[in-house]
């Protein structure tokens, strides 16, 4: 990830590498890197075989049925079809003004743009598996719960009811993805 456009993700893993190495260290936590290194596999294969994968495919299906609509002529003939759907939406439109035609091309801009959605898939795939990656590392470590924890007496020290800690972790982790 460029660490311009993921500012936060080093700190994340900095943080929870750092705890994992105190708890091996001086708790004797001979476990600890084996959990983290399963959960680092284990979030990048969910992340790309349950997110990635299927959002590509269904991507790829839809594209292929575009082109073949498109290619067939269904398309123009689906957009002659809901010209007089336009036509009621727009009534000050006359009939053979130009602007109806632009309004009928929106099946071919939506098909153009349909068309770019899946490089913009292959070029998000990593930063979806870092990002996630990342964040397990941070959860897996402990820091997560840590973090939690001393906001939560912070919060419980100044007076404040704490029955909103627990959505903490999402709020804590959303400004980062």
């Amino acid at each position: 990830m460029d660490r311009n456009e993921a500012p936060g993700y080093g700190a994340f893993f900095l943080i929870g590498f750092l705890l994992e190495l105190y708890k091996l260290i001086f708790e004797g936590d001979t476990e600890i890197f084996k959990k983290l290194v399963d959960g680092i596999f284990d979030t990048g294969t969910k992340s790309v075989t349950d997110v990635a994968f299927p959002l590509a495919g269904t991507m790829i299906f839809f594209l292929g049925l575009l082109n073949i609509g498109e290619k067939a002529g269904l398309i123009r003939w689906l957009a002659k079809k809901i010209e007089p759907f336009f036509s009621r939406l727009f009534p000050e439109v006359p009939k053979d003004h130009p602007a109806t035609g632009h309004m009928v091309n929106v099946f071919d801009s939506f098909s153009e743009g349909a068309k770019t959605g899946f490089d913009v898939i292959l070029k998000i795939i990593p930063y979806l598996v870092g990002m996630l990656v990342v964040i397990r590392v941070f959860r897996e470590s402990g820091a997560l719960n840590y973090l939690i924890d001393g906001l939560t007496w912070v919060f419980h020290s100044i007076g404040v009811n704490t029955n909103f800690v627990d959505a903490l972790p999402v709020a804590i982790m959303k400004p980062f993805s």
